[in-house]
């Protein structure tokens, strides 16, 4: 396994892209590239590593009711990035009144209606994530601050697996990294925070909840191979190649590429 965890209290999921096999046999730098969950409720000592990093940039995707309710431990230093990406399969749902339970709980309605499992419904959130205008300026916003000279860049969302798993694939594929380690960095999301999702099944299977609802919960707690996997093949379908999606459709310039390629590959 390539992806090695970094573990300090209340840190989710979080690693350094660094060390990454990238293209003309050369590697993702250390200590550039680093993707977690949220960054929420940090004791001293998980502060103080963080410092230890010397971040330039912190992106946090969470929508602005996320960040309400889990607001960041801040850290002095980085410039913040407030860059929110939808978490449902409706580009439109924008949780900025409701609590997120809540959005998702309405949720259940559309996977009932319009999706024939919650696999399925996953599978359309990356979508969105991909080609909805919205999320397309979003990620062209992130993209920019990748092509900065010099920058050390922690980017997250929630619990660092769908949106920041998106951002992380887009990346690792234009440094060219291979497709079989993005898969494998991409999984082990899962196994990194396994603890926490086997309480997490556990407190779903005991709710009173409708089933329907439990299999939204559940899709969004498992890193499958489908959910990445169909965002790369959607990519290549409508584009060619990921690098061709960044150019022609987030309108990445070639030369923002390669800057990003000179960043952070050694």
């Amino acid at each position: 396994m390539h992806s090695e965890k970094i573990d300090y209290k209340n840190l989710r999921n979080l690693r350094d892209l660094g060390g990454l096999p990238a293209m003309d046999g050369k590697h993702i730098k250390k200590g550039r590239l680093i993707r977690s969950g949220r960054l929420y409720n940090l004791p001293k000592e998980t502060v103080d590593f963080l410092n230890s990093l010397n971040l330039d940039i912190i992106i946090d995707m969470r929508t602005q009711k996320e960040v309400e309710e889990h607001f960041p431990t801040l850290l002095e230093g980085p410039e913040y990035h407030y860059i929110p990406f939808v978490f449902t399969a409706d580009p439109d749902v924008v949780p900025t009144k409701s609590a997120s339970s809540t959005v998702l709980y309405r949720e259940r309605k559309r996977l009932k209606r319009e999706f024939a499992d919650a696999d399925q419904y996953m599978q359309k959130m990356y979508s969105e994530i991909l080609f909805s205008p919205s999320s397309i300026k979003k990620i062209n916003k992130i993209f920019s601050l990748f092509a900065e000279e010099d920058k050390r860049i922690l980017f997250h969302c929630n619990s660092g697996k769908d949106r920041t798993g998106i951002i992380a694939m887009l990346l690792e594929s234009i440094l060219g990294v291979p497709d079989d380690v993005i898969l494998e960095e991409y999984l082990v999301s899962y196994r990194f925070m396994i603890r926490r999702r086997k309480k997490q099944l556990f407190w779903i299977k005991v709710a009173p909840m409708s089933i329907k609802f439990k299999n939204i919960l559940r899709a969004m707690i498992y890193a499958k191979p489908q959910y990445i996997l169909g965002a790369i093949d959607e990519i290549k379908q409508k584009y060619g190649s990921i690098e061709n999606y960044l150019i022609s459709c987030v309108k990445i310039s070639e030369e923002d590429i390669k800057k990003i390629r000179s960043n952070y590959l050694e």
